[in-house]
């Protein structure tokens, strides 16, 4: 397994504190794996360059046009747009020798060295989603509805029947593979973005691509979620993986100021 990993950062993101939010990702992440070369995307803001420089094995690519929707209806705290998965599909097809393509967010903390060789051809740790937007993306995506997941939202008592969880979130990883077989499809996220951006979520609409590419979806043992942001999940032991505390990788991680 040959990995290579990319990561966006847009320094307005975050009340502004992505560029700190980058470095702590960075900072855990290459000490744990430094010979896994990462790429940062400056999705638009000011350049991370003086963050990039301090480590390793770190590139910076710099991009004028912002990739991020903060107006989508089903997701109040915004999500990566179309041009985001352009970004990554010419990262992933890039012919350079790499197997796998691991996906970073500046909310993932790094505590070991990445070694779980994952079985599908997107792993990483499943999600549940609101059941407005999991049967929107059912029915975009012509996929069965089976409404077999249930949960409730503790805070309005939503009672929500979903019939698949998504991935797509930092910490997954693809296989080479999925790039090639998905690509063909990459219009049909195109056309979701320019006819339907207040619904475009990035995670459903990445996990529902691969669903129609043949390609495999999955959990990866390297990567867990932290526990205190689904603590209001109060059935999640019978829908999510259970944490075995041996994950390299932790997503929606707070980094703090010291």
């Amino acid at each position: 397994m040959k990995i290579k990993a990319i990561i966006s950062c847009f320094s307005k993101h975050s009340e502004n504190k992505d560029l700190f939010r980058l470095e702590k990702t960075l900072e855990h992440f290459c000490r744990h794996n430094p010979d896994i070369p990462v790429t940062v995307i400056n999705d638009g803001g000011e350049s991370p360059i003086d963050i990039v420089r301090k480590f390793k094995n770190c590139y910076l690519s710099n991009e004028k046009e912002n990739s991020y929707i903060r107006d989508g209806g089903f997701c109040r705290d915004g999500t990566f747009g179309y041009l985001w998965f352009k970004r990554l599909f010419d990262f992933g097809l890039k012919d350079d020798g790499y197997s796998h393509v691991l996906f970073l967010e500046t909310d993932v903390l790094t505590r070991s060295r990445v070694a779980c060789i994952p079985k599908y051809d997107m792993a990483g740790y499943g999600m549940v989603s609101w059941w407005v937007a999991n049967e929107f993306y059912c029915d975009h995506f012509k996929m069965k509805k089976t409404k077999h997941i249930k949960y409730s939202t503790p805070w309005d008592r939503e009672e929500n029947k979903i019939s698949f969880l998504h991935y797509g979130t930092g910490g997954t990883i693809f296989r080479k593979e999925f790039f090639k077989k998905a690509e063909r499809s990459l219009n049909i996220i195109e056309r979701l973005y320019e006819e339907n951006k207040s619904q475009f979520l990035q995670d459903l609409a990445i996990t529902s691509l691969a669903h129609i590419s043949d390609c495999t979806t999955g959990e990866w043992e390297d990567v867990g979620v932290d526990e205190e942001s689904i603590s209001w999940l109060k059935n999640r032991e019978e829908i999510l993986r259970a944490s075995t505390g041996k994950e390299a990788l932790i997503h929606q991680h707070e980094f703090e100021k010291e």
